[in-house]
């Protein structure tokens, strides 16, 4: 899991993918995953393929949305679901949506790790409702930046987070107890950008553009987190 920052290729990233999602959520079941006999009829890239044969199934860990995944976002930027997977006419593939469908990601088949687009109304200010942009040279970094996104934005994937200006002091002098696991500086993706650090073992913070948020799975970083809000 703390081998992200340092993976050379799309195999050592999906692996320390892998590890981060099992070290968050706990043991993989082999429900987690797509079958193989699924899989083998579709002709995806490499990162992709490894997703889905690892959490192409997997819950979210709130029992209320046991029947989501929790890649797909309730509420926020998300993948498709295996099923809603689409090829274009141009040969990429679209896999990723927007919260509100204003654009949605691309990428190429059958390659090892291809670049991602985005596509659609990528300027709120803009009239053009069309345009299009490299959000990523790799897609395997693409993925990991929003298995940690959703990881800690999504509120049916953790137990508490917060943005309160209390936990940017203390993080900011206790930074000895943070390991930075990933930079997504040049994912050139609304949000997806700025740094993630493990804070104290138990609690991922999300610095971006001088602000920061902190999410809690475990109860060690949860009533840490709650401790420091209670603080004057």
């Amino acid at each position: 899991m703390l081998s992200l920052l340092s993976a050379t290729n799309a195999s050592e990233r999906m692996d320390a993918l892998e590890a981060f999602i099992e070290f968050w959520y706990g043991p993989r079941l082999p429900s987690y995953g797509e079958p193989e006999e699924r899989l083998s009829r579709l002709v995806l890239p490499y990162p992709l393929r490894r997703f889905y044969a690892f959490a192409g199934r997997m819950p979210y860990p709130e029992e209320f949305y046991a029947e989501d995944f929790f890649y797909t976002g309730m509420g926020g930027h998300h993948l498709y679901d295996l099923d809603l997977l689409e090829t274009q006419p141009d040969g990429r593939v679209l896999f990723f949506n927007e919260y509100q469908g204003d654009w949605k990601g691309l990428t190429l088949l059958g390659e090892d790790d291809p670049p991602v687009w985005i596509e659609g109304w990528l300027d709120i200010n803009s009239d053009r409702r069309h345009e299009i942009r490299q959000a990523s040279d790799q897609l395997s970094k693409f993925l990991v930046t929003h298995c940690l996104m959703t990881t800690i934005y999504e509120d049916a994937n953790h137990e508490l987070t917060s943005w309160d200006p209390r936990l940017a002091t203390k993080f900011k002098r206790d930074l000895e107890h943070a390991v930075e696991i990933w930079n997504a500086e040049d994912i050139n993706y609304p949000w997806y950008g700025g740094k993630v650090f493990l804070f104290r073992e138990q609690i991922l913070v999300h610095q971006s553009k001088g602000q920061f948020r902190f999410t809690g799975s475990r109860p060690e970083g949860v009533a840490w987190i709650q401790e420091q809000l209670q603080m004057p």
